[in-house]
């Protein structure tokens, strides 16, 4: 009999509970957006909550691995002890790509970093890859040459050569474009990143024979390295990118000036552009 009062009590306070909770106003809640798509510049954009700036995160892993046979001529057997028959490399890269659309254009900053570790040796390598800002045409910071094509991925190696210009270089560049993939550009870039060789040069000596007229000597250095910068290059380029590709035919200035070992003050060379 008590179980029965009491199972009878617990369904009743179920019952007014229930009627309670009828009476209730039922609120849906809002769905919360932690992340909000943005679709004005391209896939895998998303905006920093409370701005309007969009931003884009991305990265690899490349893994290299290398069998080789390095023959050294010297050594009988025609390899060096101290070859390595195989290599191995491996390479992490991250990249920040954010972008603003502002009444006066697109505002972007981009930067991206490498780490580099290297099998043979054991070492850690890391470095700025990339890291300018982009706005109304203009390009500055460090970025890769306009003299020459940069396409993401066909220079996406490690090892492999990049058949074109593959400096980064500090910039500050005007890009005008004018329409059907058609574009222009003028760069002022550092000339340090674009340097070779100065390789041999002839220098005509100071001394003139008094009967003749004629320099008595030459004065020849070899290995002859470069002085201080004193102009940046001046680099131009038209371009043109369609759906088959791209192609583009580009110049540059650059300032060949040398150091004064192995001259004397009257001797030394003027700086040559070429």
């Amino acid at each position: 009999m008590m179980r029965t009062v009491l199972l009878g009590a617990a369904a009743g306070l179920m019952t007014v509970g229930a009627a309670q909770a009828a009476d209730l106003p039922m609120t849906k809640a809002e769905a919360v957006e932690y992340v909000k798509v943005c679709t004005e510049f391209g896939e895998g954009f998303f905006y920093i909550p409370g701005t309007d700036t969009c931003l884009k995160l991305g990265g690899e892993v490349r893994a290299d691995y290398r069998f080789q046979s390095r023959r050294d001529f010297t050594s009988p057997t025609g390899f060096a002890r101290d070859d390595d028959a195989n290599w191995f490399r491996t390479e992490a890269r991250l990249k920040f790509d954010a972008r603003t659309a502002t009444e006066y254009g697109m505002l972007r900053s981009y930067i991206q970093v490498n780490a580099q570790h290297d099998g043979r040796t054991g070492g850690f390598d890391f470095s700025l890859d990339k890291a300018f800002v982009q706005f109304g045409g203009f390009t500055a910071g460090f970025a890769h040459t306009f003299f020459g094509i940069y396409d993401a991925d066909y220079g996406n190696t490690i090892f492999a050569p990049y058949f074109s210009s593959s400096s980064t270089v500090d910039l500050l560049a005007y890009t005008a474009v004018f329409g059907g993939g058609f574009s222009a550009t003028l760069s002022v870039e550092d000339g340090h990143d674009h340097r070779g060789s100065n390789g041999m040069i002839a220098v005509t000596g100071g001394l003139v024979d008094p009967v003749t007229g004629l320099p008595t000597g030459v004065t020849t250095v070899e290995g002859v390295g470069y002085s201080g910068q004193s102009m940046p290059d001046i680099v131009a380029n038209l371009r043109v990118d369609q759906a088959w590709g791209e192609a583009a035919v580009f110049g540059a200035v650059h300032e060949r000036r040398y150091l004064t070992t192995g001259f004397t003050p009257e001797t030394v060379p003027d700086a040559d552009y070429g």
